[in-house]
């Protein structure tokens, strides 16, 4: 099994690394007014990797997942055991939007999204 700083962290690293990089890029373009990654605000900072302001004053909040440690995907499962799904509705109802950043195939995703929109008490999402 992987341990901390091993291949699959440092991988997970170089993916989030990309993603911060895409939006620096953007901010580049006009797209967004700033970017931060890794705040070292403890209220912004809970469960997410970078901070972005988008040139409507949107704030939005994301949290890239690269994968599981020896597994390709992320299950809802496995979010909630690692609080992402927790904190994804922190950030929401602070009035951020929440962005999960992950090579997932988009049909598991969009099942999520339509499955959380079917559950109002967070405990019940599977």
């Amino acid at each position: 099994m992987f341990k901390a700083g091993g291949e699959t962290e440092k991988g997970g690293n170089q993916y989030e690394f990309n993603i911060v990089t895409l939006y620096y890029a953007k901010s580049l373009c006009d797209e967004v007014l700033y970017v931060q990654s890794e705040s070292y605000d403890a209220v912004l900072e809970q469960g997410l990797d970078i901070h972005v302001l988008t040139k409507d004053n949107e704030m939005h909040v994301i949290q890239a997942k690269s994968r599981d440690g020896l597994d390709d995907k992320w299950t809802v499962g496995k979010l909630k055991q690692y609080s992402v799904i927790k904190n994804a509705c922190h950030h929401i109802l602070n009035g951020s939007t929440f962005i999960l950043v992950s090579p997932l195939s988009y049909s598991l995703l969009s099942d999520w999204c339509r499955q959380a929109k079917a559950f109002i008490i967070l405990g019940k999402f599977k």
